[in-house]
């Protein structure tokens, strides 16, 4: 079964970024994602596109190796937050 580009990079990806946990560990990568967080909320507040979309990838790569670092499946958590959201609109829509 060939893999799809996205397929191939979300593997590469995943696989660096165990290296990188591995190599520094999560005492120093937490401080490393407090960082990246300040940067996109910075770039979030100046509305700078460009720097908005580093910075979330930053953001992700931090995710990713907490993810696997950790062990956390964020997954069926994202689920339910996201249902329960809709849940909250669709009541706000009806309390019109």
């Amino acid at each position: 079964m060939n893999m799809t580009t996205k397929e191939l990079l979300e593997t590469a990806n995943e696989k660096m970024s165990r290296k990188v946990w591995e190599h520094y560990g999560k005492e120093t990568q937490k401080k490393k994602f407090i960082e990246e967080l300040s940067e996109l909320i910075t770039a979030l507040a100046k509305e700078d596109r460009r720097a908005i979309g580093e910075e979330m990838a930053d953001v992700k790569v931090m995710i990713m190796q907490f993810e696997n670092g950790m062990e956390i499946d964020t997954l069926p958590i994202m689920n339910y937050k996201l249902h329960r959201q809709l849940a909250r609109i669709e009541n706000e829509n009806n309390n019109k």
